[in-house]
């Protein structure tokens, strides 16, 4: 039972989405489980550890949605008021290599260095030894609870500060699901990312509860991952 005089506790969300506001479903959803957990007179705050979900946005702009994190910080961003501004000349060549590619198609161009080179999916990119090494500081204090943004977020559990997984003092941790990724339909062409029905069986155990959207979801957490407590919400 929770004291009168007990600190509230901190809820750590772990996302390399590009959140800037409830501008798409996945998006709208964390916003919403933020605003839940709000609610219950806890504390949450985003931790985004890749500096590349700004894809080939030089100015992430927060909407006023994004207040209902305490605190939001992202690797490698500046903050501006409102404004994350990225320093990465990678993003700037980035934007110049695609306007360039633009024209030259425009130009009937056909060669395959006109050609759009889409950016990568982000949230499925392996993480770097700098990530790792970026959210261990950053969630100093913050993770009394850990919700990971999409099942591939789940390796930032492993920098959570409760000195491992077999101790008394092991923090809490819950996967938000949003897709059953190894039945995507898409094959070599989809968009989003790729993974084996074995590899997204051991990302989502690595959780202590999954939070699924929809139901197909989360009977397939209850027959293939049993020892993880499966949560259908589709109302966060």
């Amino acid at each position: 039972m929770t004291q009168p005089n007990a600190p509230a506790r901190n809820v750590l969300f772990i996302s390399r989405q590009r959140l800037v506001g409830a501008t798409n479903g996945s998006s709208t959803y964390l916003l919403e489980l933020a605003g839940a957990v709000r609610a219950a007179g806890m504390v949450p705050h985003l931790v985004q550890p890749s500096p590349m979900l700004t894809g080939r946005w030089p100015v992430l702009t927060m909407r006023p949605e994004m207040q209902v994190f305490a605190t939001h910080q992202v690797r490698g961003l500046i903050k501006l008021g409102r404004h994350l501004v990225t320093p990465s000349p990678r993003v700037y060549l980035a934007i110049a290599r695609a306007a360039l590619s633009a024209i030259a198609r425009r130009l009937g161009v056909t060669a395959p260095w006109a050609q759009d080179r889409p950016m990568p999916y982000v949230i499925a990119l392996p993480w770097t030894k700098e990530d790792h090494a970026w959210l261990r500081r950053a969630c100093r204090g913050k993770a009394d609870i850990a919700v990971a943004d999409y099942m591939f977020c789940a390796e930032g559990f492993d920098d959570l500060p409760d000195h491992g997984p077999n101790t008394a003092a092991r923090i809490p941790r819950a996967i938000v699901m949003h897709d059953l990724f190894h039945a995507r339909q898409g094959g070599a062409a989809d968009s989003v990312a790729l993974v084996s029905r074995d590899e997204e069986v051991a990302l989502l155990g690595r959780a202590d509860a999954v939070i699924a959207i929809q139901s197909a979801e989360a009977a397939f957490v209850a027959s293939a991952v049993p020892h993880v407590q499966g949560i259908l919400a589709p109302m966060a």
